[in-house]
């Protein structure tokens, strides 16, 4: 399992741009408000969740017993799209951004991933994922982490980006280690909605760690498409 905390309860194509890579790296924080931006890879998408997204999310996120280590989903397809629409105007206040895992010639989220601040300005934020069980193990979430923290490092301007993981999230605490992060210690309780592990693990990434250990310059693009 690839899970860390999880939070809350198009048409018009523009052209490509590439992300900016270590070597121009001056981050500004922008506009967080507009749309969503659509990253891709080749391999994978990680795009604003729709509400057509909602039974495939249901259906590989929603189930506690499939995702132990994850607050509880939603628990119909109802509540699956109150939650799209809950990102949405989240989104849309600057307070929280949620991507959906698109797998290799896929239509539909397969799993997310979300970032709040906690910092004004996202200089120091949060971020939680989970992916359904099918897809452990294939190098998706990997894959799709890293084309979301270029883009919050390199563009939205985060310097420090924190994830708690449940002490007994092997696969959680495994991947979080591989992105490059560092635990800096325990967490007693630390999400008491939680009910498999109550203790966590702290985790951080800081920006210029990241861009010196992955010197990204393999045309890692962004596509932004309007709602």
């Amino acid at each position: 399992m690839i899970t860390t905390r999880v939070q809350g309860g198009a048409a018009g194509n523009q052209p490509a741009v590439e992300l900016p890579g270590p070597a121009v790296w001056a981050p500004s924080p922008i506009r967080l408000r507009g749309p969503l931006p659509r990253l891709s890879d080749g391999r994978v998408t990680v795009r604003a969740l729709t509400a057509a997204d909602a039974p495939a999310l249901l259906a590989q996120v929603g189930s506690p017993a499939r995702l132990p280590h994850v607050a509880a989903g939603p628990r119909s397809v109802e509540e699956a799209r109150s939650f799209i629409r809950w990102t949405h105007a989240q989104r849309a206040r600057g307070r929280h951004l949620c991507w959906g895992v698109v797998p290799p010639d896929g239509r539909h989220a397969v799993g997310m991933v979300q970032v709040w601040p906690i910092e004004h300005g996202f200089s120091t934020a949060e971020w939680g994922f989970a992916v359904g069980a099918g897809f452990w193990g294939t190098g998706l979430f990997p894959a799709a982490a890293g084309l979301v923290l270029h883009y919050l490092f390199a563009t939205v301007g985060v310097r420090r980006l924190e994830a708690r993981a449940g002490v007994g999230n092997g696969r959680g605490n495994s991947v979080l280690r591989k992105l490059g992060a560092t635990p800096e210690g325990l967490l007693r309780s630390g999400l008491p909605q939680v009910a498999a592990s109550q203790d966590h693990v702290m985790w951080s990434l800081l920006a210029g760690e990241w861009f010196a250990e992955h010197q990204r310059s393999d045309g890692c693009t962004a596509v932004v498409h309007e709602r």
